[in-house]
């Protein structure tokens, strides 16, 4: 038995939804409620192929090496760095921290 694209009791929800909420006949209804839902599959459709057109083009862009910035204030000249992995801050860190200890 083949499968369908389309979920059947969604469909009818959505007609008897249309059918209390409207004053069409439930013949109308359901041809509304068809007609919306192969609407949002072919969107859905067509997203799925913008995101894996998306992730075709970008593959080779590592995400990983950009640099996330922590505890700076962008707009002010005070503003300090902080790396995650910067060992400099790093020890900077540990030296105040026995200096007060």
């Amino acid at each position: 038995m083949a499968t369908s694209k389309y979920d059947k009791s969604k469909v009818m929800k959505r007609a008897w939804y249309i059918y209390k909420h409207s004053f069409m006949s439930f013949a109308d209804a359901l041809r509304e409620s068809w007609k919306r839902i192969k609407e949002e599959v072919k969107a859905e459709d067509k997203a799925a192929e913008r995101q894996a057109e998306f992730q075709k083009k970008n593959a080779a862009y590592n995400y990983r090496l950009n640099r996330t910035y922590y505890g700076c204030r962008f707009g002010h000249n005070d503003w300090t760095r902080d790396f995650q992995n910067d060992a400099k801050v790093a020890v900077n860190r540990a030296v105040y921290l026995n200096r007060i200890s």
